[in-house]
């Protein structure tokens, strides 16, 4: 069938106007515009091309460069994360964590929409209130209870038409029983920002931001880097562990928040609010706090091999200039007005020694990571739009934070270079054990050293067979240690943010005026990485009727990432005719048969529809 249009109800935050998003553009296209379904799609999730944001803010402070970056906090499932200026509906095996904006969260009923999208399809966010949201939960949940009741044969024997009235019948009996108490006037506010508590001598402040119709979101302290408010964060999961409040069903840590999950129909959003609120005001000052700890050494290969096919493969597929290509490392160093290059940023990173803040900073235990010592905390941007790809192992840098890749798997952060594999889904080798297949914890300190492309192969074979021991030492976060050590520095760390603060405006104006260049080029050439030409669709049938002639078609929507052969080619059967690439995945187009072929229709960077002509191959006599 063709392309559909779909309608999907969300509820505003945690990230949208005013602070982060200008209401115009929320109310005045956001929710008016429809997006278009990416090909780059799948489970963990579906990009969308459409409207560019209008920002509140010029830049994410250390949280990075882009008005879209934020220090990192816990997605909500089915939020609407904008990677730059691009939104991505983050799904059911999207990334845990991110330093990334979001303005919407699509409601838990409303998902199932999202699994069946795809690319060209068109979507159309409309707003809801909590109420809704809750209203619709309860007559899923009634419509469901009806449907296993007819199943069960309870209700006799039902025609079609008796199940549908079934299904309605259950669905009025909630919605008129939620006006007769009137739901809605006992939620909190259907908007981003729910409940604020100002700043104090004794408290850093605190807002509660709504995430959807399952999550709510506490932020600690002002939009700065601040480790005292992480603490704070642990101590607010500790006590939330303590009150065991039914229907609480998850905490994860951010840097400076926390994604409490909760369970609507049994805890009240409202009632949630009264708990925290009350936790809050319990918990004790985190400045004299001594925390677990342990020190731990990794190898990494710099600037090597594997991060660059992972921009070139960008560059290729997504953006092929911006300020951070084609080197991720020489950005860093001109974003930082580092005066030593490319060595000063490699000096830094082996020099310093990394926090663990979070974890799955984007995927399977993926450390959010900070610099103990603030002069070693350089800022980038994150990647606009995020790559689809970056190879496993491979360790990033995005706003002021370390990030080390579990998995192959999409990510925004720049690249710098690879380590061992911090995750091992079974378990089965050296510090990882089926209960625990990841290798770091909170408040880890990470700390690099150097070695060859070779060295690191070889290091990396023996870690998974669990031949090589980590270097790893008891040691503790000792608080006031640390604000001490601060103090003592401060005035350096000033003089560095002013450079860093003249550094990314320079790459900010950079930014700009790349962007610009690549709006002129897709002006000039509408059709560059549009759809391949089909002017020539009504010659196609000619190879029908020729014997012999095997036609080679794209079974799905895809990028065509290269073209393997042209006119004249011989090739075996199971020879590659074309890559296509397509959600984030390259899917290689073999012939069917040995023989020559006699047409390529694929044409390279095009989106080749399913059904479209690629090639075609005139069989052996």
């Amino acid at each position: 069938g063709g392309a559909v249009q779909w309608e999907v109800g969300v509820l505003p935050g945690p990230h949208a106007d005013p602070d982060y998003v200008q209401t115009e553009f929320m109310d005045g296209t956001f929710y008016t515009q429809p997006y278009s379904v990416h090909y780059s799609s799948n489970r963990l999730g579906v990009r969308l091309e459409g409207p560019k944001p209008v920002w509140v803010r010029s830049d994410g402070g250390d949280g990075g460069t882009h008005p879209s970056n934020v220090h990192d906090h816990v997605y909500a499932i089915g939020a609407i994360n904008f990677t730059g200026d691009h939104p991505v509906v983050l799904t059911v095996d999207g990334p845990s964590l991110g330093g990334f904006v979001c303005p919407a969260t699509i409601i838990s009923t409303e998902l199932w929409k999202v699994g069946q999208m795809r690319p060209g399809d068109s979507v159309l966010f409309k707003k809801l209130d909590l109420a809704e949201a809750h209203t619709q939960l309860l007559t899923t949940d009634a419509k469901l209870a009806a449907i296993r009741s007819i199943a069960r044969g309870e209700q006799g024997a039902c025609t079609p038409s008796d199940v549908l009235k079934h299904v309605a019948r259950a669905e009025a009996t909630v919605r008129n029983g939620a006006a007769a108490v009137g739901a809605a006037a006992s939620m909190p506010p259907s908007r981003p920002l729910i409940h604020r508590l100002p700043a104090t001598d004794a408290h850093p402040g605190v807002e509660f931001r709504l995430a959807g119709d399952r999550y709510i979101q506490v932020e600690y302290g002002p939009m700065e880097l601040d480790l005292t408010l992480r603490v704070r964060v642990h101590c607010l999961e500790e006590a939330l562990k303590q009150a065991k409040v039914p229907g609480l069903l998850e905490t994860s840590p951010g840097v400076r928040s926390c994604m409490i999950e909760y369970d609507m129909r049994t805890l009240h959003p409202a009632r949630l609010l009264e708990i925290l609120l009350s936790l809050d005001a319990t918990l004790p000052q985190p400045h004299d706090m001594t925390l677990p700890s342990r020190i731990i050494k990794l190898p990494m290969a710099f600037d090597d091999k594997w991060t660059h096919g992972a921009i070139a493969k960008y560059m290729k597929s997504i953006r092929p200039e911006a300020p951070y290509l084609p080197s991720n490392i020489e950005y860093i160093a001109k974003n930082n007005l580092l005066d030593g290059g490319k060595d000063e940023v490699r000096d830094v990173l082996f020099s310093a020694s990394y926090l663990v803040l979070g974890l799955g900073d984007v995927y399977l235990g993926a450390p959010c990571a900070v610099p103990m010592d603030p002069r070693h905390r350089i800022v980038t941007t994150k990647y606009n739009p995020a790559r689809t790809f970056t190879e496993e192992g491979t360790v990033g840098i995005g706003g002021s934070y370390m990030c080390i890749y579990p998995m192959d798997s999409p990510g925004g952060y720049q690249l710098v270079g690879r380590t061992l594999p911090i995750w091992n889904t079974f378990g089965r080798a050296g510090p990882f054990s089926p209960s625990k297949p990841w290798l770091l914890q909170y408040f880890d300190q990470v700390q690099f050293y150097r070695v060859s492309e070779e060295e690191l192969e070889a290091l990396r074979e023996q870690f998974s067979l669990g031949r090589h021991e980590l270097n790893v030492t008891p040691a503790v976060f000792d608080v006031a240690a640390y604000t001490a050590r601060c103090d003592l520095v401060k005035d350096e760390v000033q003089a560095l943010k002013a450079k860093q603060r003249a550094g990314m405006d320079m790459q900010l104006a950079a930014e700009e005026a790349s962007l610009a260049r690549l709006a002129a080029k897709k002006a000039e050439s509408p059709t560059a990485n549009g759809p391949m030409s089909t002017d020539d669709e009504e010659d196609d049938s000619i190879w029908d009727t020729r014997p012999g002639c095997c036609k080679v078609m794209a079974m799905f929507t895809a990028n065509v990432w290269d073209v393997c052969v042209k006119v004249g080619t011989r090739v075996a059967a199971g020879d590659v005719l074309v890559v296509l690439e397509a959600m984030k995945m390259e899917t290689p187009i073999t012939s069917p048969k040995a023989g020559t072929v006699v047409a390529v229709k694929a044409q390279q960077s095009k989106l080749a529809s399913a059904g479209t002509l690629l090639v075609v191959v005139q069989e052996e006599p």
